[in-house]
């Protein structure tokens, strides 16, 4: 068994079972468990500590018992995972048989009615069976475009015709008596008769919308066209008239209608244009008959008509096993984790899966691996899909600006370690809209189907994140060049780091950190070390800098690299001693004391060199002075964040002012302060002394226990 197919099968059963696919870590201790490896091999590999490594591991086996319905540890997870995926025969062949079951269950073989070109769709076939059973007449098969809402709909009505075992026939006196007395016995039905249920479609009428909403056709027409060409007899004088009569047609037979491509008839808040107002009434007849026809229609926009009864299906993507049988029936085999990566990028789209086959074919001989490899980068290479996403977004674009701008600011979350956003982290990025909208807008991007959504949390799939990345990068949006892109990042990192007050869990750690990278990605190296060095209070009482936190939570590689990265662009004399004084104590854990103690003397160097001109006992003495008490003190610029002085009428001075931060200020302004408010400036200065000699002490102990490390005594004495 290889372990590409186990990593495959427990990534989907752990999405299946919480909603998110396997972390980075998770990955990495089931492959090192795999080839028999202890936590304390695994912990280096990755970079963390080894006890975060094993609590990581803790939950994982807890999460596999509950697959597996057997316990699962460290010791037996291999053998576990082999037998059972034997048991369930995991070949190119192997699926779920639903999307709205467990995989868990009862693993099959694909439906026979599947085809080379259609599949993973069984699910989908049961759940429309099963709206039609409960005596729905229309239903609205919902999702972005290229996800295979069309092709399903033609399936439908095709294999209720065509692939019964023992087909219906209208000569069927018996069937054909249900048929004409439907309506009559059943006014209305709780549920339709299985023999109604199964009977095939006499006859499926088709529109198609046109793709521009100038060129739809008018209802009218319509109608009369499913009339003269396939209903055999003429249309009503009147179009009143003339719905009567379909009426009938819907309550005496079983009659199939498709209507596809909905969305250009339907304007932002999904109701029916103006100029195609009198669709309703063609819907109202679809919806309100009570015979046994079924109309299907598909849109990637919601149909918001009040007084049409629809049902919507909003159709899931193809999980990886379709994909991995899809490409088998092209002979394209690809290892597990490429599939598994690239079914990811797409969202399981379908429209993707057939451009990537035919690319891989023409281009690469049908190897994806290879594919993959060279173009990974750049996902939208391929050109129709490319298209296939830009053209959704200039829809919504024209449809809605602000819902439009919504989905391009949020291709500025990762959607990384923190897999989802919540509803509050949307409404951050909504600043130029009025409060009482904002929500609205959320809701109008939901109904468009490019953006996912779960239990109050949103995400972007890769590909929608990219073009949504691409135009925010353009800054296309109405601002000046690149202030969208930077503005986004600034709100998202301020939603991450206020929505985090407490670090009660990593969970609530790994979402403070993401702010972190959105200063990166704007190279605002100042507020990316302020995300570090921001103080909170732990689970353990301590009130510590992110960074801090973090490393003793086991996340020691993450913190490690982000200090070196922003080290040599950061300006602020205070961030860089802070930032070596947090960084001499992960080189020390992670066993390079001789970096550790350098990285804790150039901290020292700092905060000798900032304590200099600062003229800090003259200070201590004068703030101790009876005038000076702390009603009396005026506002200053401290941030609490900061180590606060022993003397509790300063400390309460400085908490005053949580926000500001005393390098924050240029010369000019602290002059002016020094000028016109000599106390405030004088309480800065303290603040400054304060700060500087903490950082000082602690490093000169730091440093000695350092060398009680190395059993050099006699240095760690004289520290």
């Amino acid at each position: 068994m290889e372990l590409d197919t186990a990593l495959a099968w427990i990534n989907e059963t752990l999405f299946t079972m919480t909603g998110e696919h396997l972390t980075e870590l998770q990955r990495v201790i089931l492959q090192q468990v795999w080839k028999g490896k202890k936590y304390t091999e695994i912990a280096n590999t990755y970079g963390c500590t080894e006890g975060h490594a094993k609590d990581v591991g803790s939950a994982l086996w807890k999460q596999l018992t509950l697959a597996l319905k057997q316990r699962v540890t460290k010791q037996n997870v291999r053998s576990l995972l082999e037998r059972h995926l034997q048991q369930i025969s995991i070949t190119p062949f192997t699926r779920y048989p639903s999307t709205h079951s467990s995989p868990l269950d009862s693993p099959t073989r694909p439906s026979p009615l599947e085809s080379p070109s259609f599949v993973g769709r069984t699910g989908a076939i049961a759940h429309l069976n099963t709206l039609v059973k409960q005596g729905t007449n229309v239903i609205v098969i919902q999702g972005e475009g290229g996800l295979g809402k069309t092709t399903l709909a033609q399936t439908y009505f095709h294999q209720s015709s065509q692939s019964l075992s023992h087909p219906v026939r209208g000569s069927d006196s018996s069937v054909q008596d249900s048929l004409t007395g439907y309506a009559k016995l059943n006014p209305t039905p709780p549920e339709r008769p299985e023999a109604i249920q199964n009977a095939p479609f006499e006859l499926v009428l088709e529109l198609l919308m046109a793709k521009e909403s100038a060129n739809i056709t008018p209802v009218e027409r319509v109608v009369e066209e499913w009339f003269s060409k396939d209903l055999g007899e003429e249309p009503g004088q009147d179009f009143g008239v003339t719905l009567g009569r379909l009426k009938r047609h819907l309550e005496q037979r079983r009659l199939g209608v498709l209507i596809d491509n909905l969305e250009p008839a339907l304007d932002k808040d999904g109701r029916l244009i103006p100029a195609h107002r009198r669709y309703v009434e063609l819907l109202r007849v679809l919806a309100d008959h009570r015979g046994p026809s079924l109309t299907l229609m598909t849109s990637r926009d919601r149909l918001c008509e009040s007084s049409v009864t629809v049902e919507h299906y909003r159709l899931p993507r193809l999980d990886y096993f379709a994909w991995q049988r899809f490409f088998h029936h092209r002979n394209i085999h690809p290892t597990a984790t490429t599939l598994e990566t690239v079914h990811h990028t797409y969202g399981g789209n379908a429209k993707a899966m057939g451009l990537l086959s035919g690319t891989v074919q023409e281009d690469f001989d049908g190897d994806l691996d290879a594919y993959w490899q060279e173009n990974s980068s750049d996902p939208l290479l391929v050109m129709d899909l490319k298209n296939l996403v830009a053209n959704q977004f200039e829809r919504l674009r024209l449809l809605d600006g602000d819902a439009y701008r919504l989905l391009c600011r949020l291709g500025c979350y990762r959607y990384q370690s923190v897999a989802k956003v919540p509803t509050n982290g949307l409404i951050q990025l909504l600043w130029d809209v009025e409060l009482g909208r904002r929500k609205q807008v959320i809701a109008s991007l939901r109904n468009r189907s490019l953006i996912e959504f779960a239990k109050g949390a949103y995400w972007l799939h890769p590909v929608i994140r990219a073009e949504a990345i691409a135009r925010l990068r353009q800054s296309n949006l109405g601002a000046e060049s690149g202030e969208e892109w930077t503005l986004a990042h600034q709100q998202a990192a301020t939603f991450w780091t206020t929505s985090v007050t407490q670090i009660r869990s990593l969970a609530d750690a790994i979402a403070a950190w993401e702010a972190y990278y959105h200063h990166l990605a704007i190279h605002d190296f100042e507020a990316a070390s302020q995300v570090i060095l921001h103080s909170r209070h732990n689970q353990w009482g301590q009130f510590l800098p992110l960074g801090s936190t973090l490393y003793r939570m086991g996340l020691l590689q993450p913190v490690l690299l982000a200090i070196e990265n922003i080290l040599p662009h950061v300006q602020s004399e205070r961030h860089v001693s802070e930032l070596h004084n947090i960084l001499g104590d992960l080189l020390w854990i992670t066993g390079d004391v001789h970096r550790a103690i350098a990285a804790q003397q150039q901290a020292i160097t700092i905060a000798r060199a900032a304590l200099a001109p600062l003229q800090c006992n003259t200070h201590l003495s004068s703030i101790h002075s009876p005038e000076n008490q702390p009603e009396d003190y005026p506002e200053s610029d401290a941030d609490s964040n900061s180590p606060k002085p022993s003397d509790h009428r300063v400390a309460n001075h400085l908490n005053r002012h949580p926000n500001s931060h005393p390098d924050s200020h240029p010369d000019s302004h602290l002059g002016n302060h020094r000028k016109n408010n000599p106390q405030a400036y004088q309480v800065h200065q303290v603040h400054q002394c304060y700060t500087f000699r903490m950082i000082e002490v602690d490093s000169l102990l730091s440093i000695g226990l350092y060398h009680i490390d190395l059993w050099d005594l006699s240095q760690a004495i004289h520290q």
